[in-house]
């Protein structure tokens, strides 16, 4: 009866997180708190998991150890819970990010999806395992699979969030630029103002735009370092995340040009 109890629950948990997934309303905040929720799970299974095996190792006993291997399945099982709400979080952030066209966005979802099923039809073999030697095989199948194909789309999702992020701003800046340029030609035209200096400055930004457009393409290189010279995903990703933190630097330092090009132009000669 126990063993039915544990898995009903997280059967039901399964359902609403796929009833709340196809609902119109459901959005990154909703998925990242159903993750928050699997995770506080996950967690908690662990500490079960670590005491169920602290007393099997002590008493040996039969019982002692079906409730071992109650505990196993069930950690195993909140685990791929948990990672399932990640990678659906994930996913959702995606599709939330400015910056990305379908193509990118369709892109990480070809690696997520296929990521999300498997888990999910892992947790059916997991529930019909038995023997304690057959789950903690499984697990290290779990620990294999995660670190093979998981991780990956993983990283590749959370770059990708940075990534549009930085190319959104790099749009709304050339956006910026092509206005304020309209409007020094415009003076210009009509004499109304000494336009040296803001066209100094409006170089200056034009100078952090190539900064910008030349880190999107070197972050995205790094990333594909994952399949170009096999690296591991989590240093492919750390690399590129230290270029776009330069590439948020061109971004402040054109805004405070911008800043100050409207500062001049509104001062008169």
């Amino acid at each position: 009866m126990k063993r039915f109890s544990i898995f009903f629950v997280l059967l039901i948990f399964l359902f609403v997180l796929a009833k709340n997934t196809l609902s119109q309303d459901f959005d990154y905040q909703k998925a990242f708190q159903d993750y928050d929720y699997s995770f506080g799970l996950y967690l908690k299974n662990i500490a079960s998991y670590k005491f169920a095996k602290s007393q099997y190792l002590s008493l040996k006993t039969i019982e002692s150890k079906n409730v071992l291997i109650d505990s196993v399945k069930v950690f195993l099982t909140s685990r791929n819970v948990a990672i399932n709400a990640y990678l659906t979080a994930l996913r959702f952030k995606v599709f939330e990010t400015s910056g990305l066209i379908s193509d990118e966005k369709n892109n990480i979802f070809g690696k997520i999806d296929p990521e999300v099923a498997w888990y999910l039809d892992n947790n059916k073999e997991i529930d019909a395992l038995s023997a304690l030697e057959l789950l903690n095989t499984e697990n290290k199948s779990i620990k294999t699979h995660y670190g093979k194909f998981s991780k990956n789309a993983i990283y590749r999702a959370l770059f990708a969030i940075s990534y549009g992020r930085v190319s959104d701003n790099e749009t709304n800046i050339r956006l910026v630029r092509e206005s304020i340029k309209e409007k020094i030609d415009k003076i210009d035209q009509n004499h109304d103002k000494n336009t040296q200096v803001t066209k100094s400055w409006l170089q200056e930004v034009d100078i952090r735009i190539d900064k910008i457009d030349s880190g999107l393409k070197n972050a995205t290189q790094k990333m594909n370092s994952i399949d170009t010279l096999k690296w591991d995903p989590l240093d492919a990703y750390n690399q590129s995340m230290r270029i776009f933190d330069d590439s948020q630097k061109y971004v402040k330092e054109a805004i405070s040009y911008f800043k100050q090009i409207v500062k001049e132009l509104k001062t008169a000669d």
